[in-house]
């Protein structure tokens, strides 16, 4: 089972993603369809924004936070569990991020920089 949503092996997987998800838009309604669409997982999302913030440790961690509550899938105890935070912490740090992005042109645009070099659509 893939997503709580297909069953079947890799190979069925494989060909369910490159039919019917191939140029499927996130959905927050729809966890599963982001998890299925082959985007960036949790490492790929980390190594970059690591790579991006490597002067700032503190705000690589909170747009990580971000970038994986909003465009993985997963939940924020498995992201939470990832960074050694708890679930409340996630949401603090996502919301953190969230208005940070509004007041702060130069974070808003490391972050869309972020997202478009993934290839993660914004929901």
């Amino acid at each position: 089972m893939t997503a709580s949503t297909v069953l079947g092996g890799e190979s069925f997987v494989a060909w369910v993603r490159e039919k019917f998800l191939k140029e499927a838009q996130a959905d927050r309604e729809l966890p599963a369809v982001r998890q299925l669409a082959g985007r960036p997982g949790f490492e790929a999302i980390r190594s970059a924004v690591e790579d991006l913030f490597m002067d700032d440790r503190a705000k690589a961690r909170r747009v990580g936070l971000y970038l994986c509550r909003r465009h993985t899938g997963l939940k924020l105890k498995e992201i939470g569990a990832a960074y050694g935070v708890g679930e409340s912490a996630v949401t603090q740090a996502s919301r953190r991020v969230a208005e940070e992005m509004k007041q702060n042109v130069s974070v808003r645009k490391s972050v869309g920089m972020l997202e478009r070099e993934l290839g993660l659509s914004k929901v």
